[in-house]
């Protein structure tokens, strides 16, 4: 408990201050957490991050990560899809002269991984780009969501939410961790409304993201079983992985912009 407490203070220490400065500091940061992640995956399907599978994967990445102004030398003819549909060729060339190192099931595999961090983090930065406010309600709602889950489950749970993925995560704990982030909402809501919702929107959506947290939360513990790891990685001790501690985030903050427009 002692090196994850550690382990989260000097975390939050570097990663506060990039935030709250934004901008080119902040999204430099967010690549670099992008490239980490990616190679998380990369590890665990034992591609080696250096190997032409690896480096191809992790330009598709940066190509869906990247904001629009970093990738302006691009010919205007050419869109990020061109660029990524280039990535998934160069895959297949991998997959025909090397097939046995590179499979369908693979390129594949290869190719979901570079979507699911580039988008994920792509829109870190561009929740930024809303305003502190939006991070704050975001990013709030998740770690209330995820930490009082915890503890509900702890004290109160009983039936299993995905016993096949999860075993330790339960209902209880999820509905705990929904109130938790919805009341967290209303607060700051109620102290600073800049998403300029009205109340019940604000209900809809605090709901949704703690469950597409939880569910993003799922779908990690399910790489991690199909893969045989207990973590994603080892860089932050105590914790494990970069994936281990953003996995709600890359499926929250998509949906974060797609909820706010529709309500």
């Amino acid at each position: 408990m002692k090196t994850r407490t550690i382990t989260a203070i000097i975390a939050l220490v570097i990663f506060i201050p990039f935030l709250f400065i934004g901008g080119g500091y902040f999204e430099a940061l967010v690549v670099l957490l992008g490239i980490v992640s990616l190679s998380e995956l990369l590890k665990m399907m034992n591609v080696p991050l250096f190997s032409f599978e690896g480096l191809v994967t992790q330009l598709m990445m940066l190509v869906v990560l990247l904001p629009d102004r970093v990738l302006s030398f691009i010919p205007h003819s050419l869109t990020v899809m061109d660029l990524f549909y280039a990535g998934i060729i160069f895959l297949f060339i991998a997959m025909v002269y090397f097939p046995e190192q590179m499979d369908f099931k693979r390129l594949c595999a290869l190719a979901v991984s570079a979507v699911y961090v580039g988008i994920g983090y792509h829109y870190m930065i561009m929740t930024r780009r809303l305003g502190l406010f939006a991070v704050i309600f975001a990013f709030g709602i998740i770690w209330f969501n995820d930490s009082f889950a915890y503890l509900a489950g702890v004290h109160f749970g009983r039936h299993k939410l995905a016993p096949k993925i999860s075993p330790n995560k339960t209902i209880e704990g999820s509905i705990g961790g929904i109130l938790a982030g919805i009341i967290y909402s209303l607060c700051l809501n109620f102290f600073d409304g800049s998403l300029g919702l009205p109340l019940l929107s604000v209900i809809i959506l605090a709901t949704a993201l703690c469950l597409l947290g939880q569910f993003g939360d799922l779908i990690e513990s399910a790489i991690k079983r199909y893969f045989k790891v207990k973590d994603s990685g080892k860089i932050l001790p105590g914790h494990g992985g970069l994936l281990d501690r953003f996995d709600s985030l890359l499926i929250v903050l998509p949906m974060f912009h797609y909820l706010v427009a529709f309500l």
